[in-house]
């Protein structure tokens, strides 16, 4: 029974998969155009998140190490443009917000332990007022 309904399976059409592909890529993003963005704004996040509003200085001293290191690297190995930069405050709002559907979804809200509970009021306060976690202005 199952050797007929596997046999039955036809191969993939890979060039309807790949134009298929192609269409879903430039629906989501243009191909490559937020690669960049993607990159820095993860690392970035990432790497500071876990400081709260309490360790701000903290916050921006790390952030601006990151950038200055990652920025240096990154050009080292590939072109970047300044409007890229710019636009990465948009994508730590994007990294801000999908941490924050994961938290409401895993943590219980009523018992947090204080760190969960502090990080969790400040991004939701960010999120509100549409502020990323670190303003580049600040860093770079």
């Amino acid at each position: 029974m199952y050797s007929k309904i596997i046999n039955g399976i036809s191969s993939l059409d890979k060039e309807v998969m790949k134009k298929s592909s192609k269409r879903i890529d430039s629906l989501i993003k243009p191909i490559g155009s937020l690669g960049k963005l993607e990159d820095i704004a993860i690392q970035l996040f990432y790497t500071v998140y876990v400081f709260g509003d309490d360790c701000i200085d903290l916050r921006y001293k790390n952030a601006d190490e990151f950038m200055t290191f990652f920025l240096d690297g990154y050009t080292n190995e590939s072109s970047l443009d300044k409007n890229i930069v710019e636009k990465t405050e948009n994508f730590l709002i994007l990294r801000e917000i999908i941490l924050h559907i994961a938290i409401y979804k895993k943590w219980d809200l009523n018992n947090l332990n204080p760190w969960q509970k502090d990080y969790y009021l400040q991004s939701k306060k960010r999120l509100e007022n549409s502020k990323p976690l670190v303003d580049l202005d600040k860093v770079i």
